[in-house]
C-alpha cells in the first residue's frame, strides 16, 4: 500500500467563492502523499456559478473531475455520486463545506497503515 491511489470527494453547494482556494490547497498537498490521485467535485445543484468554477478547475487540472446534480439531493447523495466517479483505493470525503485541511489530509494518509483503524 506504499503507493496507494487516493481519491478526494468534495461535495459542494453554492461554493463559488471558496472552491478555487480549497481545491488548490488540496492539490498542493496530494503529490506529497501519492503520485496517483484524483479529486471529484460534486456540485449539488448550486444556484451560483459553482459548476462553472468546478469545470474551470477540471480544465486546468487533469486530476479534477466535476459532476453536477440537476436538482439538490443532499450531502449523502452528493457523496455517493462522488464515490461513483472515483478511482482511488483510498477515498477521503469532504464535509460539504468545501473544507479539507491539508494537515488533516496528511494525518489521515498516515493512518492508512494503522492496523487498528477500522474503515467503514
Amino acid at each position: 500500500m506504499k503507493n496507494s491511489s487516493l481519491s478526494i470527494v468534495l461535495p459542494v453547494h453554492n461554493a463559488q467563492a471558496r472552491l478555487t482556494a480549497s481545491v488548490t490547497a488540496i492539490l498542493d498537498v496530494l503529490p506529497e502523499l501519492t503520485s496517483r490521485f484524483d479529486l471529484v467535485i460534486v456540485d449539488d445543484a448550486s444556484s451560483d456559478d459553482t459548476i462553472d468554477v468546478a469545470h474551470e478547475l477540471a480544465t486546468c487540472y487533469p486530476q479534477v473531475k466535476a459532476v453536477r446534480h440537476a436538482v439538490r439531493l443532499g450531502l449523502n447523495e452528493a457523496i455517493q455520486t462522488g464515490l461513483d466517479h472515483t478511482t482511488g483505493e483510498i477515498v477521503f470525503v469532504g464535509d460539504g463545506e468545501c473544507d479539507l485541511d491539508p494537515d488533516g489530509l496528511r494525518k489521515l494518509w498516515q493512518l492508512r497503515h494503522d492496523e487498528d483503524l477500522v474503515l467503514a
